[in-house]
């Protein structure tokens, strides 16, 4: 007997929270980053807990037992969710904050949140009314005394302003940057040097994450880059005071992809590939010709962010290969470079709304190419040089997010 009892009292334990939660919600539409994603995240894990739950519109109460309402905020990849629960009286019974995870813990992570509001809201039905009996005439109704309570207030929500942090998926900037450039090439008969102490340019640069609006942490760091420069004034002196004149421009492009090291993500490391073209086009002379470079870099890229998006710390560096042609080429041998690339800086966004966003950037970048000659030249077989400079740029632009 005994036994029997306690076994139905284990059954009933483990039924009643079924029945406590067997209720009617409704689900408003949720609002920051992701917000699509984790509403159906909300949803499934409200459906594995309650009767049934109904879509209505923002502020409706409508044939339902209560209304969640959740909102998003910071960081697109691991955004922080705040969820509200009220009654058909529109009343707060409950909120919970959770910041999501990335990866697969971010379900587990919702349906913990879910459960722990269902929790703390209890049952939401109303309770049935209570008919008292009329009372007896020979003893009088004893007077029931009435105890005023004040409904707690719901604790302070730590959301912060909706979408201010989330990651742009296009950047476009336009900027100057400033420059030098420094050639030596050893030959039999002497030494061939060309130096611009300063070359001002141009630029504009492009960067596309195709992938960020797919919630995964590593497909959201797939970045793809494109960079144009062209000289305003290219202009050398020889030993000898003539001028030389010309152009020079440059295109590059690369593809990375940078991963989160930590859940809040705030550091991101990954490969950056890519290569481009670049020409230093000199008017005829009998001192310095021209040449082109044909380049491939492999560097290594990091990410820090001190505020979200806004303001981020950023270092590459890497190995650069360059393949020279042009009269440099045809006078002494195909020039072949192998070198260092090192680029550091800042870049941020100042939001302006939800989609759009002030782009800025600063950064500093040298490099460093020790060529060798191959074949035969016109005049003579090169026996080495290098090539290098220090580029300073600033850019501003927009993001869309």
């Amino acid at each position: 007997m005994t036994r029997t009892i306690a076994l139905a009292l284990g059954l009933l334990a483990l039924v009643a929270p079924a029945f406590a939660s067997a209720q009617r919600l409704g689900l408003e539409p949720f609002s920051g980053p992701r917000n699509r994603q984790v509403r159906a995240a909300v949803r499934d894990a409200l459906e594995a807990r309650v009767d049934a739950v109904v879509d209505v519109d923002a502020g409706e109460l409508g044939d339902v037992d209560g209304v969640v309402r959740g909102e998003t905020s910071g960081r697109r990849a691991t955004p922080r969710l705040a969820l509200t629960l009220v009654d058909r009286e529109g009343t707060t019974r409950a909120t919970e904050t959770v910041r999501i995870p990335s990866g697969r813990r971010a379900s587990r992570a919702i349906a913990s949140a879910v459960a722990s509001l269902l929790e703390s809201a209890g049952d939401l039905a109303p309770a049935p009314a209570v008919v008292e009996p009329e009372p007896s005439r020979r003893e009088p109704t004893p007077r029931a005394e009435v105890v005023e309570r004040d409904d707690p207030a719901p604790p302070p929500s730590t959301s912060s302003s909706s979408g201010s942090a989330a990651r742009p998926y296009l950047h476009l900037l336009a900027g100057i940057s400033l420059r030098n450039r420094d050639l030596t090439v050893s030959l039999s008969s002497g030494r061939l040097v060309h130096t611009v102490p300063l070359l001002p340019e141009v630029l504009a640069e492009l960067r596309v994450l195709p992938l960020v609006g797919a919630g995964d942490p590593l497909l959201t760091g797939l970045q793809a880059r494109v960079r144009f420069a062209y000289a305003l004034f290219f202009e050398s002196e020889t030993p000898s005071s003539q001028v030389i004149g010309g152009a020079a421009w440059s295109l590059e492009g690369d593809l990375g992809w940078l991963v989160p090291l930590d859940d809040a993500g705030i550091v991101e490391l990954g490969p950056r590939l890519g290569g481009g073209f670049g020409s230093y086009g000199l008017d005829d002379n009998a001192f310095v010709p021209t040449v082109e470079y044909g380049s491939f870099e492999a560097r290594a890229a990091t990410r820090l962010h001190a505020i979200d998006e806004e303001l981020v710390i950023r270092a590459e560096a890497g190995y650069r290969l360059a393949l020279g042609s042009g009269a440099l080429a045809e006078n002494f041998g195909s020039p072949i470079g192998h070198g260092l690339v090192v680029e550091g800086g800042l870049e941020g966004i100042f939001p302006l709304d939800e989609n759009v966003a002030l782009s800025w950037l600063a950064a500093v970048e040298w490099q460093h190419v020790w060529l060798s000659f191959e074949g035969t030249g016109a005049q003579e077989l090169a026996a080495g040089g290098e090539e290098r400079f220090i580029r300073g740029r600033f850019a501003i632009g927009i993001a869309l997010r």
